[in-house]
């Protein structure tokens, strides 16, 4: 199948790719020998989130930019976020501070905003303008979560490298089918509480580790979530990824 652009879209497809580049640059290069690799990317992050937003905002419409109603997707959402609250008496070791807490909110907050920006409203928004809008949420989880697999390239575990993509791709699902009916505005909001309670407060700040219990554990609620959220917005779905959208 020959992947055609609607007419005048162009402009958001070269606008769609460098920002993919900028992220790209942003998570893969490596980290000074006076900062840890973690609090670089973030503040890489932070660099770029001026220039995407400068980038894809102006793509969108007022419309899109409002949070639409889509509360019905927090059911889904909540029992994910059990399942990582389910975790976190695992993580034992220490207890953070505040002043921890609040530095790594910051980070995972912009972290999320870049990725919502860019994955969502970026790649969904134009897949939607092409002959692939049927298939954009599933692309956009792809891209999501093969992204996460520039770590090999700077020496992390091959393995557990692999299981994260794929554990990404499926949070990407979910991200977008919230995207859809929610707005970018509630996907920001639902990527920052399951990255603060499981990648900060569980991992990062409580010691936590993955293990194969761990990973087992959350990709279970992962599978049941993005289930439910498809069944439960089939119908919805297929009508509106069949039909042109405007963001």
């Amino acid at each position: 199948m020959k992947f055609r652009i609607e007419e005048g879209q162009k402009p958001f497809f070269y606008d769609v790719l460098l920002c993919l580049v900028l992220y790209l640059i942003a998570v893969s290069l490596p980290a000074p020998f006076f900062l840890d690799q973690a609090s670089f990317t973030c503040m890489l992050r932070l660099l770029v989130l001026l220039p995407i937003c400068a980038l894809l905002l102006p793509h969108a419409s007022p419309e899109l930019l409002k949070t639409k109603k889509g509360f019905f997707l927090c059911l889904p959402f909540l029992i994910l976020c059990f399942g990582n609250l389910c975790s976190l008496p695992f993580a034992s070791s220490r207890t953070p501070s505040n002043s921890d807490l609040v530095l790594q909110g910051f980070f995972t907050l912009i972290t999320a905003g870049v990725e919502e920006i860019l994955f969502r409203y970026g790649v969904c928004s134009f897949l939607a303008r092409t002959n692939l809008k049927r298939f954009r949420i599933p692309i956009s989880a792809l891209l999501f979560g093969l992204t996460h697999l520039l770590g090999i390239f700077g020496g992390a575990a091959i393995v557990p490298t692999l299981a994260q993509a794929g554990y990404t791709c499926l949070l990407g699902l979910l991200l977008g089918i919230v995207y859809e009916f929610g707005g970018f505005v509630l996907a920001i909001l639902f990527h920052f509480f399951f990255n603060f309670l499981q990648n900060d407060l569980f991992l990062s700040l409580g010691g936590g580790e993955w293990n194969i219990a761990f990973f087992a554990f959350n990709i279970g609620f992962y599978v049941i979530c993005v289930g439910y959220a498809y069944f439960l917005n089939f119908n919805l779905l297929k009508n509106r990824c069949g039909k042109r959208t405007n963001p």
